[in-house]
C-alpha cells in the first residue's frame, strides 16, 4: 500500500494503475499506434469495472480500504481512497467518490481545535491519543481540499478548499516547511519535516485551486452581464 505497511489489493494502488493505462493509451494513440492505443484502454477498462465489483462495497456504500491475499476486505476508513478521483480514475461527483469522501470526513477529521484528516482509522504511527484516530496528515487533509475544489459548483462552495489551504499555511512552520503530520493536541509538527510530499500536496492543490476560481469567476461574471 502506498503507506508502506502491508501488501494487497487496495483501492489507492488499483486507481493508480488504471490510470497509468488509460495515459498508456493515450501516448500509443499520439504516435498512431490503434492495436496497442485499444489494448490499454480495453485492460483499464476492465480493471474498472472489476473495481467496482471487488473494491466497491455496496453495503458500507464507500471503496474498501483493500483486499488482502486471504480474501479478507479491509473495510478501515482510509484516507487514501482519495486517489480514485486524483488519478482521474472515477469523476469526483461521482456517488462512489462521494460517499468514500464523506466517509473520510465522518471518521477522520480531527475533532479538536487543530483540525485535520488523519491517515485511517486507528494509525498508531507516532500517535498521540487513543481517542482520536491518528494525527493530521498534510497530504491527507489537502487531499480533501482538492476534492472540495474539484466538485465546487460556486464561489461559495470554493471556500471550502481554501480554508483547508488556510488551514495548511497556519501549521506551517515559520520557516514556512510542513511536516508529515501534526500533534492534534497542540498543532506542533512530527515526524519528518519538512516532506516534500507534504510541500508537492499543497503547490497541486493551489494551482487547482487558482484554476477552479478562474473558472467560477469567469461563470459567475458572465451570469451577472447575462442578467443585465
Amino acid at each position: 500500500d502506498m503507506w508502506e505497511e502491508k501488501a494487497g489489493v487496495f483501492s489507492s494502488t488499483v486507481s493508480t494503475v488504471i490510470s497509468a493505462l488509460e495515459s498508456a493509451a493515450g501516448f500509443a494513440r499520439v504516435f498512431y499506434d490503434s492495436e496497442r492505443q485499444e489494448l490499454l484502454a480495453n485492460a483499464s477498462i476492465e480493471m474498472k469495472k472489476a473495481m467496482l465489483a471487488r473494491l466497491y462495497d455496496t453495503k458500507a456504500h464507500r471503496f474498501k480500504k483493500a483486499i488482502y491475499l486471504s480474501g479478507i476486505d479491509d473495510m478501515t476508513v482510509d484516507s487514501s481512497v482519495s486517489l480514485t478521483f486524483i488519478t482521474g480514475t472515477f469523476s469526483a461527483f461521482s456517488e462512489e467518490v462521494r460517499n468514500s469522501m464523506n466517509s473520510v470526513i465522518d471518521k477522520l477529521w480531527i475533532k479538536t481545535n487543530t483540525g485535520g484528516i488523519a491517515r485511517y482509522e486507528n494509525d498508531n504511527y507516532y500517535r498521540v491519543a487513543k481517542e482520536l484516530p491518528g494525527n493530521p496528515w498534510f497530504i491527507c487533509t489537502l487531499w480533501l481540499a482538492r476534492w472540495y475544489i474539484a466538485t465546487a459548483l460556486s464561489l461559495e462552495d470554493l471556500n471550502r478548499g481554501l480554508n483547508l489551504l488556510n488551514w495548511t499555511s497556519k501549521h506551517a512552520t515559520p520557516s514556512g516547511m510542513l511536516a508529515e503530520q501534526i500533534d492534534p493536541l497542540t498543532g506542533n509538527p512530527l515526524s519528518v519535516s519538512p516532506l516534500v510530499w507534504s510541500h508537492a500536496e499543497f503547490v497541486l492543490a493551489v494551482c487547482e485551486y487558482i484554476e477552479k476560481l478562474n473558472d467560477l469567476s469567469l461563470i459567475h461574471e458572465n451570469g451577472s452581464q447575462m442578467r443585465k
